[in-house]
């Protein structure tokens, strides 16, 4: 289950395709709903999991407390594997949200998105404070620390893909040596323009080269992006939920309308 706790930001990423949306959160009413929902279909012995996503789903955390503490007793007793993980830009990070992480919320990954190094990141971004770049970063070092996986993700186009090399070897240099971290880069398309299979593959290769240069890679073979349908719209027990409860199957096609 893929659970928008609200669509409001903090950050202002000018390739967001969920512009002009209603800042919605969550209401603990619908959060009700919702795990009614998750119960009914519930099968004993099987596992669950929830991917935290937005907006930046931190801004609502209180409501990821909440559906945890009700879902997290059914769990237990039906002998449920309970998990969750989150996609977020790490800025609304700190010890008391890694505390819930660990204890609560089950977290085993989370996803956070770089654009670039410190200047090209903070412009892209547009947080409100100064030194937004190394607060993240320090962020990302915490959650390693307590052996919460990390994928950082990199957006790049031809603009920063020199600085995204330049990147990379910045984060091999400073969180290379956790077992924990992985990094994986996408292109942003523009719509209609240049979102064609080949768009991206020069660039992805070289992407793949730096890695490997920097010892990120393991396993060569699987680390190369794949072409093929992986969309969960096509898993029978996988939902797309938004804030005000909406239920679909694709995450492009519900913010969509």
């Amino acid at each position: 289950y893929r659970i928008y706790t609200t669509l409001g930001c903090n950050a202002k990423c000018p390739y967001c395709y969920q512009q002009g949306n209603a800042p919605i959160s969550m209401s603990k009413k619908t959060a009700d709903s919702i795990c009614e929902f998750i119960v009914e279909r519930m099968i004993n012995g099987a596992s669950l999991t929830i991917e935290w996503f937005g907006g930046e789903p931190l801004l609502n955390k209180e409501i990821i407390d909440y559906i945890c503490n009700q879902l997290t007793p059914i769990c237990e007793r039906n002998k449920i594997k309970f998990s969750s993980r989150m996609v977020s830009n790490g800025f609304l990070i700190d010890a008391e949200v890694v505390k819930k992480a660990i204890n609560v919320w089950k977290l085993s990954q989370i996803q956070i998105t770089l654009d670039g190094l410190k200047e090209t990141y903070e412009i892209v971004k547009g947080f409100d404070e100064s030194d937004s770049f190394e607060h993240v970063i320090n962020n990302i070092r915490m959650l390693l620390e307590n052996n919460i996986h990390v994928s950082v993700r990199l957006n790049y186009n031809q603009k920063n893909y020199e600085e995204i090399l330049k990147l990379i070897d910045f984060l091999s240099d400073n969180f290379g040596v956790y077992t924990n971290f992985n990094i994986y880069a996408k292109k942003i398309m523009k719509k209609n323009l240049d979102n064609s299979v080949r768009a991206s593959e020069d660039s992805d290769l070289g992407i793949l080269k730096r890695l490997l240069k920097n010892n990120l890679i393991k396993d060569v073979v699987n680390a190369i992006p794949r072409r093929d349908n992986t969309c969960i719209a096509h898993m029978l027990h996988a939902f797309m939920i938004l804030p005000d409860g909406k239920i679909g199957k694709c995450s492009q096609a519900i913010s969509d309308g």
